[in-house]
């Protein structure tokens, strides 16, 4: 039995780009690191819908981007990062 991730990602219109917030970069960066045995049958995918609001909107399950099996296929760009300080020692 697997335990599917999926992530979706929606956009008006048929921009291929989407975020991945911090606990889903999380999640995606673990289940790529661990091997298929210890991720217990999980598995993370995107499903990325574009032209959400149309008549038409068109499906994609994508891989993991940061499985390396799955590299050819993404281009991460590196984008903002959120950073909280913590309180002095």
């Amino acid at each position: 039995m697997y335990l599917y991730y999926i992530e979706v990602k929606l956009s008006v219109w048929t921009d291929e780009s989407f975020t991945l917030g911090s606990s889903e970069i999380r999640l995606a960066m673990d289940m790529a690191k661990k091997p298929r045995c210890e991720r217990n049958g999980g598995v993370f995918l995107v499903l990325r819908v574009a032209n959400a609001l149309s008549e038409y909107p068109s499906f994609q399950v994508l891989p993991n981007p940061y499985d390396p099996r799955y590299q050819s296929f993404f281009v991460v760009e590196e984008a903002d990062a959120r950073v909280r300080y913590k309180s002095a020692i």
